[in-house]
């Protein structure tokens, strides 16, 4: 069995070198349904595309439930040409629009076709693209043409850092967890659309596919912001840009990581806000679930670097070696959730006891 370092690096490798946009992840997706194969891993898909990778050991209660999506801003194909040579197509996601400059390189799927982007068109951050050569069959979707996958020491750059490195850590977890023989109900969900406003994870919420009683533990890259540093650790995420997640799950996370950090030289975590962005715990905890969040430090968020100008985005290992540690480690020892909830509240309660004794003498 590889350590858990090279099983991340592999992994990372084979899900980022795949072409995502949101609503065409099936590149992604065979590529998570082949690991699942490989590894002896539980899946299934649910009517919205969704899957739901089970590794669940004997153990009933509460499920713990880890979440990442397999999309990343990108370009969908709204029309083609008489000529098959032109494309008309919308991007989805996130970039400001002075990224978006006349000759920027793309590559059309299926078919690997490349394409240059020519002008912007009427409509929302709907552009025209010429081909390289004409289509047989009308590509669905384009991404930047920026190298996929690389890794040099502790850094992994790619197109899409956000969030195949959210995925790889779930997986490389789930793995983990797998082999170690630890009994749990432990799931992962990998969605769709996250980054068109989180439609795989809202969709599978409201049609109540997945069980209400667990903790969901969104899993993601987010914007390196202060006080977080690349390369400290993953980040245990106390809210995003639009709300603040359950102080339980928080907790819960937060104890197994300093124990983990008491036995394991190698595992390093942080703790934030990070409010850079929003995700997937949002979605859940509008529609009733408890959620909690770890996420792993980004550089060039969505791509965006110096000077409007396209550039990979690039992550640490070690941070992704970490959150692979802490979902493995968390989903281990889910069963003492609940305990550690009652002691933070039983604390309470006697500080609360006391201080009304105290102060009303």
């Amino acid at each position: 069995m590889k350590n858990l370092k090279s099983l991340v690096r592999d992994l990372a490798k084979k899900i980022m070198s795949q072409p995502a946009v949101a609503y065409h992840e099936q590149y992604v997706n065979a590529a998570v349904v082949d690991i699942c194969r490989e590894y002896g891993l539980a899946y299934k898909h649910d009517q919205f595309g969704n899957i739901h990778v089970n590794v669940s050991n004997g153990r009933k209660g509460k499920p713990v439930y880890y979440v990442a999506h397999m999309d990343h801003p990108g370009f969908e194909v709204v029309s083609g040409s008489r000529t098959k040579e032109n494309l008309k197509v919308r991007f989805l996601g996130g970039v400001p629009k002075s990224y978006f400059k006349k000759g920027s390189k793309l590559k059309f799927y299926p078919g690997e076709i490349p394409g240059t982007l020519i002008s912007e068109l009427k409509g929302n951050k709907v552009y025209s693209v010429k081909l390289s050569n004409a289509y047989k069959t009308r590509p669905e979707f384009g991404v930047w043409d920026i190298p996929a996958f690389d890794n040099c020491g502790d850094q992994i750059s790619g197109r899409a850092c956000d969030d195949l490195m959210g995925l790889t850590a779930l997986m490389a977890g789930l793995i983990s967890f797998k082999n170690s023989g630890q009994k749990g109900r432990v799931l992962g969900l990998v969605t769709r659309a996250e980054e068109v406003g989180f439609h795989g994870a809202l969709a599978a919420a409201a049609a109540k596919t997945i069980p209400s009683n667990g903790l969901y533990v969104s899993l993601e890259n987010s914007k390196e912001l202060p006080p977080v540093k690349m390369g400290k650790g993953v980040v245990i995420r106390s809210g995003d840009r639009l709300s603040q997640f359950d102080s339980n799950g928080v907790y819960f996370l937060s104890r197994v990581a300093e124990d983990l950090g008491k036995k394991s030289t190698s595992f390093k975590f942080q703790k934030a806000l990070m409010p850079g962005g929003a995700c997937e715990a949002t979605g859940f905890q509008h529609h009733g679930y408890r959620v909690a969040a770890m996420c792993i430090p980004l550089g060039n968020y969505h791509n965006c670097g110096l000077k409007n100008k396209i550039v990979q985005e690039y992550v640490s290992l070690s941070d992704t070696v970490s959150m692979a540690q802490l979902i493995t480690e968390s989903a281990s020892r889910f069963a003492e959730y609940e305990l550690f909830s009652r002691q933070a509240s039983d604390r309470l309660n006697k500080l609360t006891h006391e201080a009304l004794e105290k102060l009303s003498k």
